[in-house]
């Protein structure tokens, strides 16, 4: 007789591996009953912290991955090539197959109307980084976390010709103007819906999942010049079967999801300048850069700026009352001769 024991190898080998959803929540908790529909009994179906699958061992299928994960998973050897949706276009493929990107993010800036006017809410980058109104009240999630927004801000200064210095000078005036980072695109969401914070470039499928946000308070989105988007895609971990990864790649399935969560088809986004790849090489060495020379430093450089202001006006009211005195002395010398 064989021992249970030695039957579990032989019975966890013939389960499906598990199809894992990334997408930022809440978009991935509500993604989980669209999959489930759309592949029947075939697989668990699981919303995970996309930060996991750094560390994952276990076959799966996954999807709603931000396309830089994608990339950093692929130059660790961990994703099985598969030809998934021929009919995307090279820039919504990996190399060599290894994944697909059939979703588009587009991040907009949420604010209160009642608490940040429309002439006030900044349109560009630099507009973002030097609102004043802004200082201490932006939310922008650390990189760690979602570095999408970081990375276009860097590109676009790259695309204009302005160099990685002018990018990471934007970079400290944003750290200066967010001073801390919020955990998650929830947690900026409830922060602005609460009064805390003023503005959040956030994903608009977040926004629209109204996760974190209070019924009774009317929230706003708006968009920087050029637009932010993110890519998200589909791809296969390990040793799984790609059965469901061909499924939910379909262009049935991809309309599916887009529309269940807010997302956007990528097709007609491809000229958008935000969308050009940033190859895996130069996106890390520009975190790396965030990590040494710009996260905490922005706001320390703008504390010091505020105690030089503070210094100066006291050294000339100090300047002022001496004049003063001065002068208030001369005048009675002036007077008793």
């Amino acid at each position: 007789m064989i021992g249970a024991a030695a039957l579990l190898p032989l019975f966890l080998a013939q389960q499906p591996a598990p199809v894992l959803i990334a997408f930022p929540e809440p978009l991935a908790t509500a993604a989980v009953p669209v999959v489930q529909r759309l592949l029947g009994e075939v697989a668990a179906v699981l919303a995970v912290d996309p930060v996991s699958l750094a560390t994952r061992t276990e076959p799966a299928v996954i999807v709603g991955v931000a396309e830089l994960t994608l990339q950093r998973l692929q130059q660790a050897d961990r994703l099985r090539p598969v030809q998934l949706a021929a009919e995307l276009p090279p820039r919504c493929r990996g190399p060599g197959g290894a994944f697909v990107l059939p979703f588009a993010v587009r991040y907009v800036l949420v604010h209160r109307p009642a608490l940040l006017a429309t002439p006030a809410v900044p349109a560009t980058w630099d507009a973002l980084a030097l609102e004043p109104l802004l200082h201490d009240r932006l939310g922008l999630c650390d990189p760690s976390i979602d570095p999408a927004p970081w990375l276009a801000a860097m590109a676009q200064r790259v695309r204009d010709g302005d160099g990685e210095r002018a990018g990471q000078a934007l970079w400290t005036t944003l750290d200066a103007r967010a001073g801390s980072y919020p955990r998650s695109h929830q947690a900026a969401l409830a922060g602005v819906a609460e009064g805390r914070l003023l503005a959040a470039l956030l994903p608009r499928a977040v926004l629209r999942s109204g996760a974190g946000a209070t019924p009774a308070v009317e929230l706003a989105e708006a968009e920087l010049a050029d637009g932010v988007f993110a890519l998200a895609g589909i791809a296969v971990l390990g040793d799984a079967s790609p059965a469901a990864a061909e499924r939910l790649a379909t262009p049935a399935a991809v309309t599916e999801l887009t529309r269940a969560l807010g997302l956007e088809p990528v097709a007609p986004l491809l000229d958008r300048p935000s969308l050009a790849r940033v190859d895996l090489a130069r996106a890390e060495s520009w975190l790396q850069l965030f990590e040494t020379s710009v996260r905490s430093r922005g706001r320390s450089a703008e504390s010091v700026a505020d105690w030089l202001d503070v210094v100066f006006g006291l050294v000339f009211l100090i300047f002022v009352v001496f004049a003063w005195l001065w002068l208030r002395r001369n005048e009675r010398h002036d007077a008793i001769a």
